[in-house]
């Protein structure tokens, strides 16, 4: 769960002046569901990024990152946040939101796992370490079975790394 999604689906959906209803009633979901999302109760799922993304104008690169404009209605080439690590082994330099967004999941649980604080940045930073790592593990990037089997070889790895960290310390 992230509280910021939420925050930025409610920004999003107030400045359309929808109302959480309405919004519901686009995605075919409840007004609870939406309610819960914008709450930071619940996360935003892949279905759901899908769902905004097919249905309404919501930029899915800001919804999930923050990064670039709010709707798809302005110019979408700013909205790619440049990768800040290992970029040269980056085989595709726009970043993909779902995917990223899967990384940024899959950081959060661990350092939660291991009962270790992560900053912003440093959640940013991980998030796209792992991106990277899973990218470089894969022969087809838009292949999606092959990136959810390579996925618990990056959890493993972030594991060691993070083990490793630790053991400095």
């Amino acid at each position: 769960m992230n509280d910021a999604d939420g925050s930025r689906l409610k920004s999003w959906r107030t400045k359309k002046g929808l109302s959480q209803r309405d919004l519901a009633a686009i995605l075919e979901r409840s007004q609870s569901f939406v309610g819960n999302i914008e709450a930071g109760k619940t996360g935003l799922s892949r279905d759901l990024i899908n769902r905004m993304a097919e249905r309404t104008t919501v930029n899915v690169s800001w919804l999930v990152t923050g990064d670039g404009p709010m709707d798809t209605e302005e110019p979408l080439e700013s909205s790619a946040r440049p990768v800040r690590e290992d970029a040269q082994t980056v085989k595709n330099p726009k970043i993909d939101p779902i995917r990223l967004m899967i990384c940024r999941d899959l950081v959060a649980d661990i350092y939660r796992e291991n009962r270790v604080p992560l900053s912003m940045d440093g959640h940013f930073d991980e998030a796209v370490w792992a991106y990277n790592e899973l990218l470089n593990r894969v022969a087809d990037p838009e292949d999606g079975d092959e990136m959810e089997a390579v996925l618990p070889q990056v959890r493993h790895l972030l594991r060691k790394k993070l083990s490793n960290a630790k053991g400095r310390t």
